[in-house]
């Protein structure tokens, strides 16, 4: 991680982004990879964070994290809806992502917002 970012919980590896970080990737076949105690990958962000944070962070309602939609070109505006596999600094972690920009045909590089909440991908145990 680039020593601009805030690095929340070294635990529990939750991060977020202090500014526009670029060389993200969706990570292929993840469909069936699953968080036995989360549930789903949004439950999971949303568990980490909040012990984090001590705060609880709805993840319905947050704008996508990429700042780059395979389809315009330009930082993505639409409603997050995934807690999608991102590929970033060697690692696997969720971030919150539009249908789109999860897309498994999405393969390209895209860079994520700044003030972006990953979390570690590894399920809870």
């Amino acid at each position: 991680m680039e020593s601009g970012d805030k690095y929340l919980n070294r635990e529990k590896k939750v991060w977020k982004l202090d500014k526009i970080e670029e060389g993200w990737q969706n990570k292929p076949d993840t469909a069936e990879l699953k968080c036995d105690i989360c549930s789903t990958w949004k439950n999971h962000w949303e568990k980490l964070y909040e012990q984090e944070l001590s705060v609880k962070r709805k993840f319905d309602g947050q704008t996508c994290a990429s700042n780059k939609n395979p389809n315009t070109k330009k930082p993505c505006t639409n409603d997050a809806e995934d807690g999608a596999h991102v590929v970033g600094f060697g690692k696997v972690w969720i971030a919150p992502l539009c249908s789109q920009c999860n897309h498994p045909t999405n393969t390209d590089f895209f860079p994520l917002k700044a003030g972006t909440v990953i979390v570690d991908a590894r399920p809870c145990k």
